[in-house]
C-alpha cells in the first residue's frame, strides 16, 4: 500500500510542478510603462499591425527610404527593452531600415505567447507589414533566443524573407524546457526530461498547436535556398551549444555557422565590433 502511495505522490507532485511550470513558460509579465528606443537617437514610428488570426502586435519602425530591412525579433521576456533596441542602431547605421515587434503575449502586443509556434503568424504579419508599407525590396530577419527559434522554424513558409540569422536558438521544444528547468534551478538532467516531456505536451495541450511542429530543427532545412545564418555561444548554459549545431546540421546551403566564447545571447555585449561586422557582412552579402 506504502509504495502505491508514494507513486500517487510522486505523480501528483510531477503533475502540479508541471501546471505551474506551463503556466510560468507561457504566461509573460507585462511591463508597467513600455520602453521606448529614445535612446538610440534615430527617428522611428510607433507601429502597429495585425496577425492573420487577429492579434494586435506593436513595435517600431526606423525608416530610411531605399534601404533593404531587416526584422528584428526578440527573445522571450516584458517585450522590447534596452536589450533589443541595441539592434536598431546596428542595423540602421549599417544601411538598412529595422521593424522590431513584440510578439503575442509580451510587452505591448496582445494575444498569447505559444513560445514559437503561433509566432510563426507573428512574423508573418510583420513581413506583410512591410510590404504594406509600399517597401519591394529585400527582407532579411535577425532574432535572439526565442525569436531566432521562430525564425528558423517560420522562414521556410515565408519566401518574402531573403536571409535570416540567429543566436541562441533551441533546436527542439522539449529540449528548450530540459535545458531552461536545468539551468533556472539545477534540476538533475534525469529529472528534467521527464519533467519536459510532460510540461511540453501541457503547453501544446494549452497552446493548440501540434507539438511535433514546434521544433525549429525539423524546419530550417526548409528556408534553403535561402541563406541561414546560425550563431550560438559555446558557454551558453540556458540553450547548450548543441542545439546550434544541431540546426545547422539540418539547415540547407547557402549556411553559415559561429561559434563564439560567449554565454547566452552576449554576442553583441562582450563581442560588440567583431560581432556587428560578422553580422552586417553575412545580410550585406545576400540583402544588398
Amino acid at each position: 500500500m506504502l509504495p502505491m502511495l508514494i507513486l500517487l505522490g510522486g505523480a501528483a507532485f510531477v503533475l502540479l510542478l508541471s501546471l505551474y511550470a506551463t503556466e510560468r513558460l507561457l504566461v509573460q509579465p507585462r511591463p508597467p510603462v513600455r520602453p521606448s528606443p529614445a535612446g538610440c537617437d534615430i527617428v522611428y514610428e510607433d507601429v502597429s499591425f495585425t496577425t492573420r488570426d487577429g492579434v494586435g502586435l506593436r513595435g517600431w519602425f526606423f525608416a530610411s527610404v531605399g534601404r533593404p530591412v531587416i526584422i528584428y525579433c526578440p527573445g522571450r521576456g516584458e517585450g522590447l527593452n534596452a536589450f533589443d533596441f541595441r539592434y536598431a542602431p546596428l542595423f540602421y547605421h549599417g544601411g538598412y531600415q529595422v521593424l522590431m515587434f513584440d510578439w503575442r503575449g509580451m510587452g505591448a502586443s496582445g494575444g498569447q505567447s505559444s513560445m514559437a509556434y503561433w509566432e510563426k503568424l507573428d512574423l508573418q504579419a510583420a513581413v506583410r507589414y512591410v510590404r504594406e508599407r509600399g517597401i519591394s525590396g529585400t527582407i532579411g530577419a535577425m532574432g535572439t533566443s526565442l525569436g531566432a527559434a521562430v525564425i528558423f522554424l517560420a522562414a521556410g513558409e515565408i519566401p518574402d524573407l531573403a536571409a535570416v540569422a540567429g543566436e541562441s536558438a533551441f533546436a527542439t521544444y522539449e529540449g528548450m524546457i530540459a535545458s531552461g528547468l536545468h539551468a533556472l534551478y539545477a534540476i538533475p538532467s534525469r529529472i528534467t526530461r521527464i519533467l519536459a516531456w510532460v510540461i511540453a505536451r501541457f503547453a501544446a495541450w494549452r497552446g493548440r498547436f501540434p507539438l511535433h511542429d514546434a521544433d525549429p530543427v525539423r524546419a530550417i532545412g526548409r528556408i534553403s535556398p535561402r541563406p541561414v545564418f546560425v550563431i550560438h555561444g559555446k558557454n551558453d548554459r540556458h540553450v547548450p551549444v548543441q542545439a546550434g549545431l544541431a540546426l545547422y546540421e539540418a539547415a540547407g546551403e547557402p549556411k553559415t555557422i559561429w561559434l563564439p566564447d560567449v554565454a547566452h545571447t552576449e554576442g553583441l555585449q562582450i563581442l560588440g565590433p567583431e560581432y556587428a561586422s560578422r553580422l552586417l557582412a553575412f545580410f550585406d552579402r545576400w540583402l544588398k
